[in-house]
């Protein structure tokens, strides 16, 4: 039971000690990112949104490929029906 005692009794300040905390209440606790840690997240978020980029150029060159080849394939078919008739 010593043990649930001390938890209880331990000083409130001590979060205050260890994290910063919001202003507004309730109070957030939390701890401040390192620069590096920082400045490595925002290269992994260009090297992502770069990825992107490229993905969605590859797709609108898929599609673009693919509407130019049923344009054919419909002007194929036309020619197609109008000599048989």
């Amino acid at each position: 039971m010593s043990l649930y005692l001390d938890c209880c009794t331990a000083p409130a300040n001590k979060l205050d000690t260890l994290f910063r905390k919001t202003k507004t209440t309730p109070y957030i606790y939390y701890l401040p990112v390192p620069d590096d840690v920082v400045q490595h997240r925002l290269k992994l978020a260009k090297e992502r949104q770069e990825r992107q980029k490229q993905q969605q150029q590859q797709q609108k060159s898929t599609r673009s490929r693919k509407s130019r080849s049923r344009s054919r394939s419909r002007s194929r078919s036309r020619e197609r029906g109008s000599s048989r008739r």
